[in-house]
């Protein structure tokens, strides 16, 4: 049974709930928890997942598409900064994954190696991800380049946005 207005009115709104002391995450569950005792389980199962999101730290956008097709292109504009390599001659064959970063850089994460070995990340200047990540710099991926992680920093991205540039085949996503 839903609770009318009055009801909700007459709720016990305890001083925790009320406390500036709480983080936005912790006031969330303490509401959900109002919710769920005035009944409103529905309310309250929307607010823990609304908790849920504000922890988690990231958001990512995956731009995907077929071979040259301007991805590229379209990531270096949303974020001012020329972090993808761009060229008519370019096909990008591995991952890249942009985030906020203080100062610019880029990790290059390989894959194991043939025997189940961990590599090593490679740091590299955001000048030379086309050696990593293109087909001409490194044909067939073999580096064996799992990911390139690139760091900028971007307004559009200091909020936790992460976006992310694949090929249309690419299944790991």
């Amino acid at each position: 049974k839903q609770k009318t207005a009055y009801e909700i009115k007459e709720c016990d709104w305890s001083s925790d709930v009320c406390s500036s002391d709480l983080t936005p995450d912790a006031l969330i569950v303490e509401v959900a928890k109002v919710l769920q005792r005035l009944g409103r389980n529905d309310l309250a199962e929307r607010t823990s997942v609304a908790a849920g999101r504000l922890r988690r730290p990231s958001t990512i956008v995956c731009v995907v598409g077929e071979f040259k097709q301007g991805k590229s292109s379209l990531i270096n504009a949303m974020l001012g900064h020329d972090v993808c390599p761009v060229d008519d001659d370019l096909a990008t064959s591995a991952i890249t994954l942009v985030r906020h970063g203080d100062q610019p850089g880029a990790t290059v994460r390989l894959r194991p190696d043939a025997d189940g070995n961990a590599r090593q990340p490679v740091a590299v200047p955001i000048g030379d991800v086309h050696e990593w990540v293109s087909e001409i710099g490194n044909p067939g991926n073999g580096k064996g380049v799992d990911r390139v992680e690139i760091s900028v920093p971007s307004p559009l991205l200091q909020q936790g946005l992460v976006v992310v540039r694949s090929e249309e085949h690419t299944s790991e996503l």
